[in-house]
């Protein structure tokens, strides 16, 4: 089973309209697009998969979106990771995290 791992260091958010349309977060290691955030309304959620270009596109509900951007927020350095073929991924960060770090702040 391959594990494709990409980094990243910047994200792009656009919410589309329409009804059957939701948010979309893009990834960006530098000027390399290394993956692509999908919120879906209803299940059963498409599947993760690797696109052309070696993008990893990961696919949440709409009630996870504010999670997603909680952690781009306030979380670094990140990654997202996929494995194949069963094509299971997650967003993550990259180091260890100190406990508390961020209370009373």
């Amino acid at each position: 089973m391959a594990i494709i791992r990409k980094d990243f260091t910047a994200y792009l958010i656009a919410y589309m309209s329409g009804p059957n349309e939701g948010p979309i977060i893009d990834c960006y290691n530098g000027p390399t697009h290394v993956a692509k955030l999908c919120f879906h309304r209803n299940e059963p959620l498409p599947p993760n998969l690797l696109a052309s270009g070696n993008v990893i596109y990961l696919r949440y509900l709409i009630s996870q979106f504010n999670d997603i951007v909680e952690i781009l927020r306030n979380e670094k350095p990140l990654y997202v990771q996929l494995s194949t073929p069963d094509l299971k991924g997650f967003i993550a960060t990259s180091g260890f995290e100190t406990v508390g770090e961020n209370e009373g702040v």
